[in-house]
């Protein structure tokens, strides 16, 4: 919690004195004081914090801020995490930390592999007498892919949320396969072959 910020001013104004007693930060609470803080907790929501009593008379009371991490709603997209934790994670029983950890496999397998086979592709489709000028094009779009994507993923989560500033970024993506999916890799052969010719330099079988 900020002790001075303006963002935390609210919850400070509602549950500082619970928190402290002077200039000493407070370990414990009576039952009275537990029971005023627990009635704070159900009419003051306007915070990132959360509270909750384990065991006593007020045992599992809790209070979630409407502004707290595990808050999903108010997006236009957050139905589908919504939808997730509630048919997918939940009945399956993985957590947090887990899904962090199939994420990244998933991401390793897809991310190494589409970039070892861009290469490999790129390799097929270009003049062997022409690969240094598009080998530079192809690391100038490696950077600038560096530059615009997380401008773009800056720009739509400041006007909206992060759930939808990874959309736009899954959009971009998506946008290229279907350009992928009309690019006829056999014609591109063929013109790079033929600008080999060209140049008097011969590839494979017609060397």
């Amino acid at each position: 919690m900020s002790k001075e910020g303006a963002g935390d001013a609210e919850f400070r104004d509602s549950f500082l004195s619970f928190l402290k007693e002077g200039e000493d930060e407070r370990t414990s609470l009576n039952l009275e004081d537990a029971g005023l803080l627990a009635i704070e907790m159900d009419q003051m929501t306007e915070h990132r914090f959360s509270f909750s009593f384990s065991g006593g008379e007020l045992d599992e009371s809790a209070s979630v801020g409407d502004g707290h991490p595990s808050i999903i709603e108010g997006g236009m997209v957050d139905w589908w995490p919504n939808f997730l934790r509630d048919n997918v994670w939940g009945p399956a029983g993985f957590g947090v930390n887990f899904q962090w950890i199939l994420l990244g496999m998933m991401v390793g397998m897809v991310m190494g592999t589409a970039g070892a086979q861009a290469r490999s592709l790129f390799g097929m489709l270009i003049p062997a007498s022409k690969t240094t000028e598009f080998f530079g094009f192809f690391g100038f779009i490696g950077k600038a892919a560096a530059v615009f994507g997380p401008l773009i993923y800056f720009v739509v989560s400041s006007s909206m949320d992060s759930r939808m500033a990874l959309l736009s970024i899954v959009i971009v993506i998506l946008l290229g396969m279907l350009i992928f999916l009309r690019i006829d890799v056999e014609e591109g052969i063929r013109v790079a072959k033929a600008v080999d010719a060209e140049a008097g330099l011969f590839r494979g079988e017609e060397k």
